[in-house]
C-alpha cells in the first residue's frame, strides 16, 4: 500500500520543548515526557489506523496470490482485458479500437471515429482469399504455441524461417460491433516484433468474417506477402524433432 511521502508537521510538544531548550529552559516535565514523540513513531497514527492499513494490505496480497503478477497489456490507454496496440490508422497493430461505450451506443446514432462500424463493406473483393491465408496463419501460430509448451531441448524453430507468435493475456476483449459478443484474449505477433504485426485473435473470424470490416491496406499487404509455406514447413520440422525426443 503506497502513500505518497509527504513532510510531517511538527508536534506542538516538539516545538514547545524545542523553545525551551532555546531559551535555556529546565528539562521537559513528566507530562511532556508522557505526550511526546517515541522514536520512530508518529503519534498521529492510532492503532485503528494501522489496523486498517494491514488489513487493506492483506487484501491486496491475497488478490495478487490468486490473479497472479500484472500483466502489461499495453503502454496506451485504449481499453481493457486483452485490448492491446493501438487505433486502426494510428499504430502497427491491426484491429484495435476505441471503448465499447463508444462503439455500441444504444439509441445515439453513429459510433464514434476509430470504430470498426466505419470500415464495414459487404462486397468488397479479396475477403475470402485474405480470410483462408490469415487463417491459415493463425492456425499454425497456434500449433506453434502448443509445441512451445512442452519445448525439447535439441529441437528450435528455424531462425531464418518467418514465423507468428501466440501471446496470451488476462480479461477477455468484448465486440465494438456486436453487443454482448466475446472476441477472445490473444493476440498474434510477428517475430520480427509488433513494428512489423499484431492483431487481436478473433479479429479475422469475428470482424472480418461474420462482419464484413475490410482490413487496413498495411495488414492487406502484410497478409498477402507473409511467407506461409515457409512458416508451415518450419513448424512442421519442429513438431517432427519434438516427437523423436518425446519417444526416446
Amino acid at each position: 500500500l503506497l502513500v505518497s511521502p509527504r513532510p510531517f508537521a511538527h508536534h506542538p510538544l516538539e516545538t514547545r520543548m524545542a523553545e525551551r531548550t532555546l531559551q535555556g529552559s529546565a528539562a521537559p516535565s513528566d507530562m511532556d515526557l508522557k505526550f511526546a514523540f517515541k522514536p520512530g513513531f508518529d503519534s498521529r497514527f492510532t492503532f485503528g489506523t494501522v489496523l486498517t492499513c494491514s488489513s487493506l494490505l492483506a487484501v491486496v496480497v491475497a488478490s495478487a496470490a490468486v490473479l497472479g503478477p500484472p500483466v502489461l497489456l499495453s503502454s496506451e490507454p485504449l481499453g481493457s482485458a486483452a485490448d492491446v496496440g493501438a487505433w486502426r490508422g494510428s499504430g502497427t497493430c491491426e484491429g484495435y479500437w476505441p471503448d465499447v461505450s463508444e462503439c455500441l451506443r444504444p439509441g445515439s446514432g453513429a459510433a464514434a471515429q476509430g470504430c470498426p462500424q466505419h470500415y464495414v463493406d459487404a462486397a468488397w473483393d479479396g475477403k475470402d482469399e485474405f480470410l483462408r491465408k490469415v487463417g491459415a496463419m493463425e492456425k499454425t501460430a497456434h500449433k506453434l504455441g502448443e509445441l512451445s509448451m512442452s519445448p525439447s531441448g535439441d529441437c528450435h524453430l528455424a531462425t531464418e524461417a518467418p514465423s507468428i507468435k501466440l501471446m496470451r493475456y488476462r480479461g477477455l476483449s468484448w465486440s465494438r460491433i456486436e453487443d454482448g459478443a466475446i472476441v477472445g484474449s490473444a493476440e498474434f505477433e510477428d517475430a520480427r516484433g509488433r513494428q512489423v504485426a499484431c492483431w487481436p485473435d478473433g479479429y479475422s473470424e469475428h470482424y472480418v468474417g461474420e462482419h464484413n470490416l475490410v482490413p487496413s491496406d498495411r495488414f492487406l499487404k502484410y497478409v498477402r506477402d507473409f511467407d506461409l509455406s515457409a512458416f508451415q514447413k518450419a513448424v512442421e520440422e519442429l513438431e517432427l524433432c519434438s516427437s523423436k525426443h518425446a519417444g526416446q
